[in-house]
């Protein structure tokens, strides 16, 4: 149904500029090379590797957290002392409540600089383009929106330049948490049930939620080169089937360009030649392993460098 709506919202715009969409500066968008048409690999294993990479960046920021459970626990912690309220159980919910702030205040005072604790990591797909011509249509759109005053309309659009992992990292104000439950104590403690669940609740309500972004055809591109090494490790006699890899991680890194993940600038262009260089190699059977080490290299600091995961 997004998609659905996205492709409507396109096209409308689309027609309201259409009259004009000849002239709008195409300086700014990629070169679309010829879409690849066939993928040496399957569609279910880059998924199921990209997949990993994300299990494996989200279970190292996570032993972060296992590492210490006390404000991790809190959140549970407190839901539960909400249910015993909503329960009738007052004297239940007060007792928990005045433990759970001693330990906060223990936790506090062994780290007295601790303002925003992580406590949950995760991570989602979100892809609404998958090819350079799509990506350049909507540009073309949203530029003239722009020049034109349709803000509005223009935000809606790029909106629509999507194709990225999403990882989200929830943070709690350990300080402002701790005043709330103290105030809710204390509001428990006069009787005032009511609005000690009101308390508590906007307390919950206060965790802050950062995210960062990893394009998806960074993702897939670094995947296809990998796969393109393996196999030329194994010897010459699949050279189509690694130049097709990398053909399709050249246009990856240049859907990636297209969307607007990262400038445009002399690093983009730095790859490319990097796998131009490397096709050379493959097809002239040398031995190209050193050249494929330096491409995944350029790869991954291009990737951490704009889109840091760890701090």
């Amino acid at each position: 149904m997004k998609k659905l709506k996205f492709l409507l919202l396109v096209l409308g715009a689309g027609v309201v500029f259409s009259a004009c969409s000849s002239k709008t500066n195409e300086s700014n968008l990629t070169k679309a090379p010829k879409k690849v048409d066939t993928l040496m690999m399957s569609k279910d294993t880059v998924d199921a590797r990209i997949a990993k990479i994300m299990s494996d960046y989200v279970m190292s920021l996570r032993n972060d957290l296992l590492g210490d459970t006390t404000v991790l626990n809190t959140i549970g912690q407190t839901q539960m002392i909400v249910q015993s309220i909503e329960q009738k159980k007052v004297d239940k919910a007060k007792s928990e409540l005045k433990t759970l702030i001693g330990t906060l205040e223990v936790y506090l005072t062994k780290n007295p600089k601790a303002a925003l604790v992580p406590v949950d990591v995760s991570y989602h797909k979100v892809e609404t383009v998958d090819n350079i011509d799509t990506a350049n249509a909507i540009a073309k759109i949203a530029e003239k929106a722009v020049k034109d005053g349709y803000y509005q309309i223009a935000k809606d659009v790029l909106g629509g330049l999507t194709s990225e992992m999403v990882i989200n990292t929830a943070y709690m104000p350990i300080t402002d948490y701790l005043d709330g439950l103290k105030v809710a104590a204390a509001l428990l403690d006069d009787n005032k049930i009511n609005k000690a669940m009101v308390v508590m609740q906007t307390s919950l309500s206060k965790i802050l939620v950062t995210s960062v972004v990893i394009p998806l055809p960074i993702l897939r591109a670094e995947v296809m080169i990998s796969e393109a090494a393996n196999i030329d490790a194994k010897g010459h006699e699949h050279i189509e089937q690694v130049e097709n890899l990398l053909d399709n991680a050249d246009y990856q890194i240049r859907l990636a360009e297209a969307l607007g993940y990262g400038k445009r600038d002399a690093e983009f262009k730095e790859l490319y030649d990097a796998i131009k260089v490397l096709k050379k190699s493959v097809n002239k059977k040398a031995d190209s392993q050193t050249a494929f080490k330096g491409l995944e290299k350029k790869l991954k600091k291009f990737e951490q460098r704009l889109f840091p995961i760890k701090k």
